[in-house]
């Protein structure tokens, strides 16, 4: 009689098991070489990739890879940082700096202050608390600086004086206070109350691997990290090389400076749109009282929202999967050379990816972590403890009792940074404003099932959306007729605009077409192709994605990437940094996804894929193929160099030391006239053109009389311009003007040519 358990029954349960472990350790071994697979192929695709604007430059193809071989030439890159003599200067940029960092604090504690009062600093990290704080600060003091400037700029300056002055003043008291009171300084004695909660609350049942085999990572991101900041501080300091930049980002500040207030310029249709962020250029310009050294602060604030970003990738990330992947996440975002070249430029298009994250980190932890505590954590991934039970962040079983005044409160501060979104562009309204109300609006709902709050909370929201970006929308209304000049047209009408103009405009910003090959050419762009697209974002946000197929927070993350693709694809013109907001949420998913390769035992491989990466981003922003890399040379030098604004603009500034100071020059064709020392009358290719509104119809004698009456000593026309924005495809230019016409003008005295560089088809001609 056999016994129950007895010896033969205990082989055979073995063999049971056996199988099973050879089919668990089967998939293991197929699952890393399946990545390990794809890495490589994506890693050797992305560097064997044609490099377009090498390409043109050298007008030959160049691959990614070829920038490799600089690794053994490092004095030829520095070289290229200095003076052209080897001179290096970094005290001239002190003015700049301290401005904009003065600025920047007192946008900190504001913002912090608003946390504060909001009683929203105790549901966020206490690192969330900084970068949402900047952010915060610099869209409230940006929209105080238009609305204070529309009244004029004399207010604008005392208001800038109190915004600065109150912070400072009550930081150096209360450092004072403690330091006589022989306490080590505490930044609770200002008045912050920190969470000192600590951010790797591994809300997703990560396990954050903290031990010493993760030292080389942590060590090769904060090098990352500490390196790309400093090159992103040196260079968003330099001047502008950036058309766009040159034409109304930093064009429009300085003509709002001399004209003493904010208001419409009929001459410059991007200068009526909204700019939040040049607002800190006008600040900076103001503060200082000197165009030039404020155009820089302003720039670096600018590029120092890339900063901010990187600061909140990590702590976000860091709150749910641990802190390497959160150093993952800054460092890939940080190293993207995307990211740099914008930030430094002074365009605002990583300025603008910031300010919508920011919006959606709000909003997740303060309104989304309390609807996960009420549903038992089902927003997360099946992951358990030992136990079976899934694991909340702290902050989340604290916001099960969270009163519906702080959940209205949440509602309001996320109302501020979509106004600061659709106060960048009016492309944050749809990437930034639009789902911020969706998601705040569903989780309002799902949270208190109230109608009267929900309805209170959307008046909140519209509320704090006004007060940090409906100025620029009323201005707009006010001044042009139109609250979102020159777009709709059909709608709104608007002042110096018409049918054709609009219709113009309409066709060079529309999307290329809608094919189903059009969209896949577009996403392997944005994944592959895309001029400044780094090596390291697609990979690991595919595997973290993967890995986290069934995380609640990765798929809000991946709604927020698919809607701002789809806006991106379905409503603009397709430019490549027209898509960058997606790049933080992608790098949020890419911390899990380079962590992953620890859990495969891959850690060799994501180093390796790492580095190579770095080094590449390294080569790419120093060696000035995406930035402008004069780090280390005299501003002096810079602000005249020819290899930045045209030997035309060099000698047209020196000219400008000859004339009478109230001369000006007319500018036909050349709209980016930011670097120009004298007055100057021009037009974008959209607007009326100055010379055809003077001269069209008039004889000479008349057209003499008209140019002198405006006191225009010279007369600039750039006939290249004028050829780019005629050829097929691009933006259009009036065909009123002609060489004819000034052939003519010269026959008859009026006009007198000028000596011009040899090598250029441009004209100069003075008025006689």
């Amino acid at each position: 009689m056999k016994k129950t358990g007895s010896k033969p029954e205990i082989p055979h349960q073995n063999r049971d098991r056996f199988p099973c472990q050879a089919a668990v350790a089967f998939r293991t071994r197929a699952i890393r070489g399946f990545v390990i697979l794809a890495i490589v192929a994506y890693t050797l695709g992305f560097y064997a990739c044609e490099w377009r604007p090498l390409s043109e430059a050298f007008q030959r193809p160049v691959r990614r890879f070829e920038i490799f071989p600089l690794v053994l030439l490092p004095d030829q890159i520095v070289s290229q940082w200095t003076g052209s003599h080897g001179e290096i200067a970094l005290g001239d940029r002190i003015p700049a700096l301290a401005t904009a960092f003065i600025m920047l604090f007192a946008a900190f504690w504001w913002g912090s202050w608003i946390l504060v009062g909001l009683r929203l600093e105790n549901r966020l990290t206490r690192g969330e608390n900084g970068p949402l704080a900047i952010l915060i600060g610099l869209a409230v003091s940006s929209h105080l600086i238009l609305i204070s400037g529309l009244v004029g700029l004399y207010w604008t300056r005392w208001l800038l004086r109190f915004w600065v002055v109150v912070p400072l003043a009550v930081a150096t008291w209360t450092l004072l206070r403690k330091l006589f009171a022989q306490r080590v300084w505490n930044p609770r004695g200002a008045g912050l109350k920190w969470s000192m909660r600590s951010s790797n609350a591994n809300a997703t049942g990560w396990k954050d691997s903290g031990d010493a085999s993760t030292f080389p990572d942590r060590l090769i991101f904060t090098g990352a990290l500490i390196v790309f900041g400093t090159l992103l501080v040196l260079a968003a300091v330099l001047p502008p090389t950036d058309f766009d930049v040159r034409e109304y980002h930093l064009q429009a500040p300085k003509e709002f400076f001399q004209i003493g207030a904010v208001t419409f310029l009929p001459h410059n249709v991007y200068a009526n749109m909204p700019l939040g962020a040049e607002m800190h250029v006008l600040g900076a310009m103001v503060l200082l009282g000197d165009i030039w050294n404020g155009a820089l602060a302003g720039k670096l604030i600018i590029g120092l929202y890339a900063v901010a970003g990187a600061w909140l990738v990590s702590v976000f990330t860091s709150r749910y999967f641990g802190s390497v992947a959160g150093l993952a996440a800054a460092g890939i975002f940080i190293t993207t050379p995307w990211v740099i070249s914008v930030s430094s430029a002074g365009l605002v298009d990583i300025a603008l990816a910031v300010m919508v994250f920011a919006g959606f980190v709000v909003i997740w932890e303060t309104l989304g972590c309390s609807e996960l505590a009420k549903r038992g954590g089902k927003f997360f991934s099946p992951s358990t403890d030992a136990k079976g039970t899934l694991e909340l962040p702290q902050s989340a079983v604290g916001d099960v009792g969270l009163e519906g005044t702080q959940k209205l409160s949440a509602i309001f501060a996320a109302g501020l940074l979509a106004g600061g979104t659709a106060s960048l562009k009016y492309t944050g309204l749809a990437y930034g404003a639009v789902p911020m109300a969706i998601l705040a609006g569903h989780l309002l709902w799902r949270n208190v099932r109230d109608v009267k709050t929900l309805i209170i909370g959307i008046l909140l929201f519209v509320l704090g959306l006004g007060l940090a970006g409906g100025g620029w929308y009323l201005k707009n209304l006010v001044l042009a007729g139109n609250p979102v000049y020159p777009l709709g047209y059909a709608l709104f009408d608007g002042h110096n605009w018409d049918a054709a103009k609009a219709a113009r405009w309409h066709r060079v910003h529309s999307p290329p077409g809608f094919t189903a090959f059009t969209l896949a050419k577009d996403f392997l762009r944005v994944t592959l192709t895309s001029d400044w697209q780094g090596a390291l974002v697609a990979p690991f946000a595919v595997l973290g994605a993967v890995k986290l197929r069934r995380n609640r927070l990765v798929f809000h993350t991946l709604v927020q990437v698919g809607w701002i693709f789809l806006i991106w694809w379905f409503f603009t013109h397709r430019i490549d940094r027209f898509w960058l907001p997606i790049l933080p949420f992608l790098c949020v998913l890419c911390g899990p996804g380079f962590a992953t390769l620890d859990e495969l035992r891959l850690r060799w491989l994501g180093r390796l894929v790492v580095l190579t990466a770095i080094v590449w981003s390294l080569l790419v922003v120093t060696s000035g193929a995406a930035v402008y890399n004069r780090f280390l040379a005299p501003l002096a030098e810079l602000w005249n160099d020819p290899a930045r604004i045209g030997q035309e603009h060099v000698l047209l500034n020196e000219l400008y030391s000859r004339l009478p100071h109230d001369a000006k020059l007319l500018s036909v064709g050349e709209a980016a006239v930011f670097d120009l020392r004298m007055p100057v009358l021009y037009a974008t290719c959209f607007d009326d053109q100055p010379w055809e509104r003077m001269t069209k119809g008039k004889p000479p004698e008349e057209i003499h009389h008209e140019l002198k009456m405006q006191k225009i000593a010279y007369v600039y026309v750039n006939w290249l311009e004028i050829a780019r924005y005629r050829s097929p495809g691009n933006y259009g230019f009036t065909d009123f003007v002609q060489p004819a016409q000034f052939r003519e003008l010269v026959k008859a005295g009026v006009l007198v040519p000028a000596l011009m560089p040899a090598d250029t088809p441009n004209q100069l001609f003075l008025v006689k």
